[in-house]
């Protein structure tokens, strides 16, 4: 239950609704944080500036799915770092950090390693 711009669950309290550009920044923050990857986490509210946001988040689209959450991610890795070992990682980072964090399935996480930081 889920529409294009956010995630919606239901219980028997209510609906709650998750947008996108949140669930993006926890997939980025996510990504970040795996070994190998070459980006650093944002030092300021990210989801307060807005040029910050749009230049850290263009790389991550949201799909809502009926089966759940298609996610795709753009990454750079470090130099000496086998870019298979980097995006394997931040699958795993990004599935587990957005279920925990939205209660919402992760039906795949598509990684794209764009470039090698020399």
């Amino acid at each position: 239950m889920a529409d294009k711009k956010n995630g919606i669950r239901i219980s028997q309290n209510g609906s709650i609704r998750i947008d996108g550009e949140v669930i993006a920044a926890i997939a980025y923050l996510a990504a970040v944080q795996a070994p190998g990857v070459a980006a650093e986490a944002p030092k300021v509210d990210f989801l307060q500036n807005r040029t910050l946001k749009s230049s850290l988040l263009k790389g991550i689209k949201i799909k809502f799915l009926q089966e759940g959450l298609e996610i795709d991610i753009q990454i750079s890795v470090e130099q000496g770092i086998p870019p298979i070992l980097a995006a394997k990682s931040v699958q795993t980072r990004v599935r587990t950090d957005v279920e925990n964090m939205t209660g919402m399935r992760i039906q795949a996480v598509n990684v794209n390693v764009s470039s090698i930081r020399l």
